[in-house]
């Protein structure tokens, strides 16, 4: 897991840079983005580990200050970005001129990396410094902010004047520039001293012009000669000069003595007055000049003098001004010429190259110039000053440095800077100091896991900067053992500081390792230092599958391989299992140099015994699992949970489950059932063979309202399970097969016939026969049958009457039976004939009170009967009761029946009988008698 930048920690994204490898992260060719808070996380069933680790990525910080060079208008905005390569960067300060920036409101940090200046001002031009630090280095930036400064420019300028005594006259200057330029006035090379006479002034334009002038009045003849106005900026300097002539007799103002240098040029002016003038002449040592082709009257009256010499031109100088009437003027000089120093570059090189702790010096020594000479000494810039073992010594004309004993920090550029009153001169030599290799990071032996990653570090320092080879031991036939060089593959890296990669190490990459730093001073540094690959425990066979029969005896083994000690773990279904709780099981465990061998033994083996077994091998190096799946075959278990569904009168459908299939495929199962429960199961069972794994079968064919009793028995490739529990299921009924037999029928009046018959066959009937429907019609119509419904009697002979029939006719008569899913077929038709007379109508009942244990009712005759009554028959029974008789007397009309059962429902009917016999039923009452 990585930290990310608001802490949270994310997993480690794997691609061709970065992999995982038995626990190691690896990194190639790190980028200053992998730098990070690291944690790796171990878990089993028990809870987890981390381990923490930060990694700092480096590289050579530098920086660039961009731009580098600004020129702006007063005004305008600067902005200064600071451009960082490298990390780690931890802190950046800004500097202006060598000092702390501070910033305000027109001078902000908008970032660490970015200064901006808005309005610019003239103090802000300068140069700029960022400044980058981390823990081991720091670098810095530099850029120069300018102001577009505009050297001055004179505009318009004042003229030659000529005046009289007493005149006044103004003169002018214009000028511009940026910064606004001064203006200072002199008078023949002295600035000009004012008074209430003379006065100068100034002042800026709206255009931005300094507009400069000097007033003079009441002039007089001293104030002649030739005046400049000088304009000055920090940019640059212009100056105009034109003559102010006053009439009146000549004259030389006092001249100062002047101090020429040899070898360059000397201009002398004459600084006179008067006016007119005739003539100017100039003299050296009463000689008037020019003698030679070096000497040059200008107009004006200045003398050049070119190429000064101290033996030539050195001595007194003279200016003779003449006026038209012969009246002269004279003033002198004396001009001394002084020589500047020369550095002989013959003891002063261009470079010195020396070894680390020899003796070396710099001999600075002036072959030419005029003393007092002084000097001193720079290093990279910076004064330098004697210290430690090195000492500066100081002579008349030359100077020298000393280098008792030469070290690393020593080198440098070193100038020598020689002055007198004339000038300075100065030379740089280059002292480059060698320095033979030295440790910075001496190699020492090693030791890596198989398959990870190792840095073998090696550096070293020095000057010129050391190269660093790596080499390896190869043994073979014909040497005991010679380096070779380590070259760079996809596993082998050599980083620009020394240090040698190996990636995804192999055995063959454990030896012994050269590492040699050379720079050509001195002899070089090597040392050979020892890599050991360590082998962490892995498993030839990782994953094993073994498959045995119940009852047999069973070893597994798994061979481990890597440097010992090795221990050897084995857990069943993540559990660890310990032999010494199980008499069965048996380890054992055989080492040799390089690889550990464990057998697992199991005696009698059960289907218990089924699992996914683990051998774990661990030493200090590391952890490896191989993994063996054992598979106990046996017989399958007898199915459970047998359920039945979709019964009919003729099929019902079953589902079971095996639980345990003996570890080996269900090849089919067997479905027994038989119509009896005992417990032989013969050859009057009957069986469905269901094939492959199905769970489901469906038996067909079977009775209806019959019991079966049903088991199933599972089968695989070892045999047969034994019964599942028996099932016992009962078909539901169907509609009757068979019709009513011994059907008879005999009239019994001229409007009734009485139909007697008994039940189809028991093995017909397909359920609990529930009643009958009676059917009639007379035999030559051919209407259809109307049926009557009689309820099923308790006794086995079945009759009923059939009423409201013609006198003498003929009907057809048939019966079909009925249960609760249907009815059945009609029985074979029969004929029966009425009677020419009838006997009685049945009499109309009505109830007249109940009690909780008689019924009173009464019946009246019907009127359109004329026969003599003879008896009449009550029927009643109460439900679900049989049917009683009583008879009852001609002379009646009401009875009362007594002996009830009280809150009981009884249901009555009578006959009328006479000569001919009995009538027909009247219709059926039902009443119940009070009572709960």
């Amino acid at each position: 897991m990585k930290e990310g930048l608001n802490g949270v920690l994310r997993p480690v994204k794997e691609d061709g840079r970065i992999w995982v490898s038995q626990g190691t992260l690896n990194i190639k060719k790190v980028a200053h983005t992998d730098g990070s808070k690291y944690q790796c996380i171990a878990r089993n069933s028990i809870g987890e580990r981390r381990i923490e680790s930060a990694l700092i990525v480096t590289a050579p910080l530098s920086v660039h200050l961009r731009p580098p060079y600004q020129v702006l208008n007063i005004g305008q905005e600067a902005t200064f970005n600071c451009n960082v390569t490298g990390y780690p960067v931890h802190t950046v300060s800004w500097k202006k001129d060598q000092r702390q920036l501070t910033p305000s409101s027109r001078v902000r940090l908008l970032s660490r990396d970015v200064l901006h200046i808005s309005s610019v001002r003239r103090e802000d031009r300068g140069m700029y410094q960022c400044f980058v630090f981390n823990d081991l280095e720091g670098a810095q930036g530099t850029a120069e902010l300018k102001i577009s400064d505009v050297a001055p420019t004179l505009i318009s300028v004042f003229p030659e004047h000529t005046a009289h005594i007493g005149d006044s006259i103004s003169l002018k200057c214009i000028s511009t520039g940026n910064p606004v330029p001064s203006v200072t006035w002199y008078l023949d090379d002295s600035v000009v001293s004012q008074s209430p006479r003379i006065t100068a002034g100034d002042y800026v334009s709206e255009a931005g012009h300094v507009i400069s002038f000097l007033n003079v009045s009441e002039i007089r003849v001293e104030d002649s000669g030739e005046y400049q106005c000088h304009v000055n900026n920090d940019v640059g300097s212009v100056y105009h000069a034109a003559r102010l002539n006053v009439y009146g007799p000549p004259f030389v103002r006092r001249m100062q003595n002047i101090t020429a240098i040899s070898g360059e040029d000397l201009v002398m002016r004459c600084p006179y007055g008067g006016h007119p003038i005739k003539g100017i002449r100039w003299l050296k040592g009463g000689i008037y000049l020019p003698l030679n082709h070096r000497q040059k009257i200008n107009h004006g009256g200045s003398l050049t003098v070119q190429s000064v010499e101290r033996m030539a031109d050195e001595g007194e100088y003279s200016c003779i001004v003449r006026d038209a009437d012969g009246e002269t003027a004279t003033a002198s000089t004396h001009v001394s010429v002084v020589v500047s120093p020369v550095i002989d570059p013959h003891f002063f090189r261009d470079s010195v190259i020396t070894d680390e702790g020899l003796r070396t010096k710099f001999m600075c020594v002036v072959t030419k110039g005029d003393p007092p000479l002084r000097f001193h000494w720079l290093k990279n810039g910076l004064p330098f000053l004697a210290h430690g073992d090195t000492t500066v010594q100081t002579f008349e004309d030359s100077s020298i440095v000393t280098f008792k004993r030469v070290s690393s920090s020593d080198r440098g550029h070193y100038t020598c800077i020689a002055a007198n009153m004339a000038s300075s001169t100065n030379l740089t030599t280059q002292l480059i100091v060698n320095v033979p290799p030295q440790w910075t990071v001496e190699p020492k032996n090693i030791s890596v896991v198989l398959g990870n990653t190792v840095w073998m570090d090696c550096a070293a320092v020095g000057f010129p900067a050391p190269n660093i080879l790596w080499k390896k031991m190869i043994y073979t036939e014909s040497t005991a053992g010679d380096f070779t060089y380590v070259h760079s593959s996809p596993r082998a890296h050599r980083y620009n500081n020394g240090t040698l990669v190996l990636s995804d190490v192999e055995e063959n990459d454990s030896g012994s390792y050269l590492c040699q730093a050379s720079n050509g001073i001195g002899a070089g540094l090597s040392k050979i230092i020892t890599l050991k690959v360590l082998v962490p425990p892995r498993f030839k066979d990782p994953y094993q599958s073994k498959t045995v029969t119940e009852g047999m005896s069973v070893a597994v083994t798994c061979s481990a391989v890597g440097d010992p000690p090795i221990s050897i773990k084995w857990m069943k279904n993540k559990s660890i299992l310990d032999a010494k709780k199980n008499a069965r099981y048996s380890i054992k465990e055989t080492a040799a140099k390089m690889q550990t061998l464990s057998e697992l033994q199991i005696v009698s083996s059960s289907r218990n015994d089924t699992g996914i077994y683990t051998c774990s091998a661990t030493s200090e190096i590391g952890a490896d699992e191989a993994v063996v799946k054992l598979i106990v075959q046996g017989i399958p278990d007898a199915p459970s949970n047998v359920s039945v569904m979709n019964v009919t009168s003729r099929a019902f459908t079953l589902h079971w489950d095996v639980v345990d299939n003996g570890n080996s495929h269900i090849t089919g199962s067997i479905v027994q059932y038989q119509t009896h429960s005992d417990s032989e199961w013969n050859g009057q069972t009957s069986q469905l063979i269901v094939s492959s794994a199905e769970t489901i079968a469906t038996l067909r064919g079977l009775t209806p309202v019959t019991t079966y009793f049903v088991r199933i028995i599972a089968e695989n490739t070892l045999g047969k399970s034994r019964p599942s529990e028996v099932l016992d299921v009962t078909t539901e009924e169907e509609a009757p097969s068979g019709t009513p037999t011994e059907v008879h029928v005999h009239s019994t009046g001229a409007q009734s016939m009485k139909v007697m018959w008994k039940p189809p066959p028991e093995e017909t009937r397909n359920g609990v026969i529930k009643g009958y429907y009676v059917g009639y019609k007379i035999s030559a119509n051919e209407e259809t049958y109307t049926f009557k419904q009689v309820e099923k009697s308790a006794n086995e002979q079945q009759s009923t009457y059939i009423t409201g029939l013609q006198p003498f006719t003929e009907y057809d008569i048939v019966i079909k039976a009925y249960n609760s899913a249907g009815s059945g077929p009609e029985s074979p038709q029969i004929m029966g004939k009425t009677l020419e007379t009838a006997p009685p109508t049945s009499p109309i009942v009505q109830v007249l009170s109940t009690t909780s244990s008689s019924i009173e009712f009464k019946w009246e005759k019907d009127a359109k009967d004329k026969s003599a009554i003879t008896e009449y028959m009550l029927h009643y029974k109460p439900d679900n009761g049989d049917w009683e008789q009583l008879r009852l007397s001609n002379r009646q009309d009401h009875y009362s029946l007594d002996g009830l059962k009280c809150g009981t429902r009884y249901h009555l009917y009578m006959t009328a009988s006479n000569s001919l016999g009995t009538g027909e039923p009247s219709e059926q009452v039902s009443v119940r008698t009070l009572g709960a």
